[in-house]
């Protein structure tokens, strides 16, 4: 088995900046594995994490230097198979109502509306937001956002191999 996701000596530099915003990161991670990447605030993780879920532009975004690979591939091959969760809940939520909101990842990932429903119940059930599926996302408190967004990135992974082999979750 391989590793679930490999770096050598990886870096970023956004467009435009002199410094880098993570550089010199050499660790692997294996399956089933749970990690806390703990640093001070400008320290690179989000960047880490974006990275990892293949989501940071191509060369007129930034400068990338050495390696990074989920499941042995280059993540911006890899996008699905990375769920992220973002620090801020309210740049997430997508659509009107929590149940269409969980869903539309599983939708873009190709499930059929027969595995899509049952995915959904089981991700809002997983993370304790117990709520009609028609209920407005607008009424939904912070920390029932960041809920939804879980909810989502794990409703994706019933899609099976195309769904996220990892979750990062930035400052949950």
């Amino acid at each position: 088995m391989g590793r679930a996701v490999e770096a050598g000596d990886w870096g970023w530099r956004w467009a435009g900046r002199s410094a880098w915003a993570a550089r010199g990161l050499s660790f692997a991670l294996d399956e089933g594995e749970r990690v806390l990447l703990l640093g001070p605030s400008g320290a690179g993780k989000s960047t880490l994490l974006a990275a990892l879920a293949g989501v940071l532009g191509g060369a007129d975004e930034g400068e990338e230097c050495g390696s990074l690979l989920v499941a042995g591939r280059h993540p911006t091959r890899m996008r699905g198979a990375v769920g992220l969760v973002m620090q801020d809940p309210d740049s997430q939520v997508i659509c009107q109502r929590i149940g269409d909101d969980v869903a539309f990842g599983c939708e873009n990932l190709g499930m059929t509306r027969a595995d899509i429903w049952p995915a959904v119940r089981a991700a809002l059930e997983a993370v304790d937001l117990r709520l009609p599926l028609d209920r407005s996302t607008g009424a939904l408190s912070g920390g029932q956002k960041q809920r939804l967004a879980i909810a989502g990135a794990l409703a994706m992974q019933s899609a099976g191999p195309d769904g996220p082999r990892l979750l990062c979750l930035d400052e949950p």
